[in-house]
């Protein structure tokens, strides 16, 4: 039973760590999504970052991370935090891989009280998510 359980634990991801931005404010909302993002609950991360946003299939978002890092990422980096008067928030997230970093914009405001993401994209071209900045 023991060496079962070794197993077990010795299989499972690692918990993964936030990565908020240096220096930066805290956003729980973001924090919880990234940390979804970098354990490769994508899942999780989809409910969190579309709450509002409407034409978000998750097969169709989602699809390329679930076949090519299933497992997640090694780590994440906060690369970018901007928070501007009236409360919109941007964030930039290199995800490592090995390789390659995977990029995540988010974008997000607190609408009736309450933090809500209202854009992200990830890409393996950083260039691509620099385009979103506002």
């Amino acid at each position: 039973m023991r060496a079962i359980l070794l197993a077990l634990l010795s299989a499972s991801p690692a918990l993964a760590e936030p990565c908020p931005a240096k220096g930066g404010v805290e956003v729980p909302l973001f924090e919880g999504a990234k940390v979804d993002f970098l354990a490769g609950n994508y899942r999780a991360f989809h409910d969190k970052a579309t709450s509002v946003i409407t034409g978000t299939e998750y097969e169709t978002l989602f699809n390329p991370l679930i076949v090519g890092a299933p497992k997640g990422f090694k780590s994440c980096t906060t690369i970018l935090q901007r928070i501007e008067t009236g409360g919109m928030v941007q964030e930039i997230v290199l995800f490592d891989t090995g390789g390659t970093p995977v990029s995540l914009y988010l974008m997000g405001a607190e609408m009736s009280g309450r933090m809500h993401v209202l854009s992200f994209r990830y890409s393996t071209s950083i260039g691509d998510v620099l385009e979103r900045l506002r």
